[in-house]
C-alpha cells in the first residue's frame, strides 16, 4: 500500500500493477494537489511573511511524510554505499557539510550526493504539480496527466541511472 496525502489526513491508495510505485505516488500527489489547491498552497505555496510553521504541526508533518514516500520509492532499492556514489555535479565542501549537519528527517539521512539528487528530483516533480495546480499548463488541457506521467518515467530513469549498480 502506498501512503499519500488526502485532505488533512493520510490515506492509502492501491498501487497500479503496471506502474512503478514512484509514479503511482507522484500521480497521487498530483491528484491531491489538483483536488485540494487551497491546501496544496497552504503546505507548499509561498510562506506568509514572518510566519514559520511549527515543526511538529500538521502541515510540516504531512510534507515530511510525503517526502519520505518519495525518498523510499526513489532510493529504497539501493544500499548506502551505492547512494554515496550517486553521480551528480561536484558538490562544494560547504554544501556537503550542510547536508551532513541536517537532521535525518530533512533529507532522510541520505549521503550528500543522493540528498542533492533527491532535492533536484523533488523540485522537478513538485514544480510540475505547481504549474498545473496554478493553471500554467492549462493550454495542454486534459493531456496534462500524460505529460506528467511521461516526465515521471523520465525522472525515475534518470535518478536510477545516476546510482551505480551494486
Amino acid at each position: 500500500m502506498l501512503v499519500i496525502m488526502s485532505g488533512s489526513a493520510l490515506d492509502t491508495a492501491p498501487p497500479d500493477g503496471d506502474l512503478p510505485t514512484f509514479i503511482t505516488a507522484a500521480e497521487a500527489f498530483r491528484g491531491w494537489g489538483l483536488d485540494n489547491p487551497a491546501r496544496f498552497q497552504l503546505i507548499y505555496g509561498t510562506p506568509l511573511l514572518d510566519y514559520q510553521a511549527p515543526s511538529d504541526g500538521r502541515t510540516t508533518a504531512g510534507a515530511r511524510r510525503i517526502a519520505a514516500v518519495f525518498r523510499r520509492e526513489l532510493f529504497g532499492a539501493f544500499t548506502d554505499e551505492q547512494l554515496a556514489r550517486t553521480e551528480v555535479p561536484p558538490l562544494s565542501l560547504a554544501l556537503r557539510a550542510r547536508f551532513e549537519q541536517l537532521p535525518p528527517e530533512a533529507v532522510g539521512g541520505l549521503p550528500p550526493q543522493a540528498a542533492a539528487l533527491f532535492i533536484s528530483a523533488w523540485g522537478h516533480l513538485h514544480g510540475l504539480v505547481v504549474l498545473e495546480v496554478f493553471g500554467h499548463t492549462a493550454f495542454i488541457g486534459p493531456l496534462q496527466a500524460e505529460v506528467f506521467r511521461g516526465a515521471m518515467h523520465s525522472l525515475l530513469s534518470d535518478v536510477h541511472r545516476r546510482i551505480p549498480a551494486g
